[in-house]
């Protein structure tokens, strides 16, 4: 739809940075300097249940904390602090009026970025020209206190074929999958595990680099599971608009060499910011091509933890929860005897039936015997537990505590047995025999 905008009436009102205020000022007699000592006209908004995500980003172009009202607006401020040709960056710059359509209209333009060149300023409004498919406002009202919990960590870890790591990666894990889900910095999730301070950021940053193909793919895997749990079943787990609809900064018309990339990342020599001076580009270039193409695992450590986790896998492949059911509770074989065939440990075969949410039974099957004929051939015919235990096809140790169970009495120490008893009376009688004669 055509306008009439009147560009003549176009008024502009500045507030400095010494403070002093300037207000309805011709726009066509502003002189160029006057740009670069701007600070911001107005603060952002902030209030409980506002669709739009505000807040402040420490910008290193400034030196300081630079306001942003949405995270359109943040993605944008990200792009000019990485941007070389930008020397200073002002959010909310100025309050322009202007008669359109003979009225007047009043309008804060999102950011001001001033050229490190002799260049005129460059007046930025971010709109967005695809909309986004998430509902953000919604996903972070959801509770992400018991997100990625240990037990499906070091299950997302054996089919990856990674190490767990102590907590402090598994909380990194939790961080990744929080702002994945969230789009929101990991400094606001909850506090199990919200980042707290400049060492645990850098940390944050080697784990997000050192992602595997196979890792990433699982933590995607299940955000999408917490989604559906959360009732989202509508949503991508992620979404960005289209490249063509993104000014990037220029570096990252680069195309960089993969192979280069991911093995200069593995070796572990060096470091993101001298792999990216290497190839000619920079930090935050080499950090999004690593986001969007994780470079594949290094060589496997020859060390029993990753034996243990690479064995697990394994297990799983093996035994699956079907067959583990079928196993274990319809024919009812002991860990003992399935982990004699399967060939695994029997820690392995009991952390699978926990992993299935198959009740580990606790002791010994019981055993199908009467306790009356237990007692008349271990008290009567003084038979030993070992015999008695044999012919049942069950171990001395679990009749002895049947016995114990069903209260037998134990018989006085150096009585003797029924197999001795009746060498004893054999002995007499051939000795009687021997005498009568």
């Amino acid at each position: 739809m055509a306008v009439d905008a009147e560009v003549d009436s176009a008024l502009v009102s500045l507030r400095m940075e010494d403070g002093r205020t300037e207000e309805d000022c011709a726009w066509a007699e502003m002189p160029a300097d006057v740009w670069s000592a701007v600070a911001p006209w107005r603060s952002f908004r902030w209030h409980a249940g506002q669709k739009h995500y505000s807040g402040t980003y420490w910008c290193a172009t400034n030196h300081d904390h630079v306001i942003y009202e949405s995270r359109l607006e943040l993605a944008r401020l990200i792009y000019a602090d990485f941007d070389r040709g930008v020397r200073k960056i002002v959010a909310q710059p100025f309050l322009l009026k202007a008669q359109i359509d003979g009225a007047w209209c009043r309008h804060v333009p999102d950011y001001l970025l001033i050229p490190t060149a002799g260049e005129a300023p460059l007046v930025v409004d971010v709109k967005p020209s695809h909309l986004s498919p998430i509902d953000y406002t919604r996903r972070r009202h959801l509770d992400y206190s018991q997100l990625l919990p240990r037990e499906a960590w070091l299950r997302i870890c054996a089919e990856a074929l990674t190490l767990p790591g102590i907590s402090q990666r598994h909380r990194h894990a939790r961080r990744f999958l929080f702002h994945l889900l969230t789009g929101s910095d990991p400094a606001s999730a909850p506090s199990a595990y919200a980042i707290a301070g400049a060492p645990d950021r850098a940390a944050y940053a080697t784990f997000v680099l050192d992602l595997t193909p196979e890792l990433l793919q699982q933590l995607r895997h299940h955000g999408d599971e917490f989604l559906h749990r959360s009732g989202i079943a509508d949503e991508p787990l992620t979404w960005e608009p289209p490249a063509s609809a993104i000014a990037l900064p220029a570096d990252d018309d680069k195309v960089l060499d993969l192979d280069l990339l991911h093995a200069l990342v593995r070796s572990g020599d060096l470091t993101t910011s001298a792999a990216a001076e290497r190839l000619g580009t920079t930090v935050d270039h080499v950090r999004r091509v690593l986001e969007q193409s994780p470079a594949p695992a290094g060589p496997l450590p020859p060390k029993a933890p990753w034996s243990a986790h690479l064995r697990m896998a394994q297990a799983r492949e093996s035994l699956p929860a079907d067959r583990l059911q079928q196993l274990y509770i319809t024919e009812r074989k002991s860990i003992k005897i399935i982990a004699a065939f399967s060939g695994f440990p029997k820690r392995v075969i009991s952390a699978l039936l926990t992993e299935a949410g198959i009740p580990i039974r606790a002791g010994r099957p019981p055993i199908a015997a009467d306790p009356d004929w237990v007692a008349q051939q271990y008290l009567v015919h003084r038979r030993p537990f070992a015999e008695i235990a044999a012919e049942l096809g069950v171990s001395a140790g679990a009749l002895y505590s049947l016995a114990r169970e069903v209260g037998i009495p134990s018989r006085p120490r150096g009585s003797a047995s029924q197999a001795a008893q009746l060498a004893v009376t054999s002995e007499n009688a051939s000795k009687t025999v021997a005498g009568d004669q």
